[in-house]
């Protein structure tokens, strides 16, 4: 069985830095909106009009990602169910032609080299993750469509918590780190068909 696994979202904090970049702010937003909050990068910042924020989020921007605490831990926990080379890095870099696409291949593919190099080699850049799907993949991501798209491919889905999903409500502050690898130890047994308890 196959695993890929999503980045941004899941284990590279994107949303709150793109947003904090061009005067938006994730807290901000939390307080202001119910959740879960709108994935649109757009409805949480404020730009002129004509003024593609894509334009100018480059391949720097994504090397000074930090990964999430949970990421390593994360990591490890999935290896651990399909093996590490079963196990596969799957990002999207928006819409090929782009200036943000060409940005985010670039800065992507040396944030993996930065911090984990053993994915150098198993790193998939594709906007369309439904393709991947069949009945022996799982895919990990943040996004709902992706999550969705992959179950009607006939694959198999974990959607990873996130405040702009609904599985919001894993997330809880200082336990948010316990709390998602509580819930991704739950998932992964159940995509292996293990039962649910250890």
């Amino acid at each position: 069985m196959i695993c890929f696994l999503d980045m941004d979202g899941v284990l590279v904090n994107f949303f709150e830095p793109f947003v904090e970049k061009f005067g938006g702010s994730l807290k901000e937003s939390l307080a202001k909106n119910k959740l879960p909050i709108s994935v649109a990068l757009e409805d949480h910042i404020k730009v002129p009009e004509g003024y593609n924020v894509y334009d100018h989020w480059t391949a720097e921007d994504w090397l000074k990602l930090e990964p999430y605490p949970w990421a390593k831990d994360l990591i490890a926990r999935v290896e651990h169910y399909f093996g590490p080379e079963n196990v596969y890095l799957c990002t999207s870099a928006g819409y090929a032609g782009t200036k943000f696409y060409e940005e985010a291949c670039v800065g992507k593919s040396r944030w993996v080299a930065k911090y984990l190099p053993d994915y150098t080699k198993r790193l998939i850049i594709c906007f369309s993750k439904k393709a991947l799907a069949h009945p022996d993949a799982v895919l990990i991501d943040d996004q709902t469509s992706n999550f969705v798209g992959f179950l009607a491919g006939r694959g198999k889905a974990i959607l990873f918590p996130a405040y702009w999903n609904d599985s919001y409500d894993v997330l809880d502050g200082d336990k948010s780190a316990s709390n998602i690898l509580a819930y991704m130890e739950q998932k992964l047994r159940a995509a292996k068909g293990y039962d649910c308890c250890p």
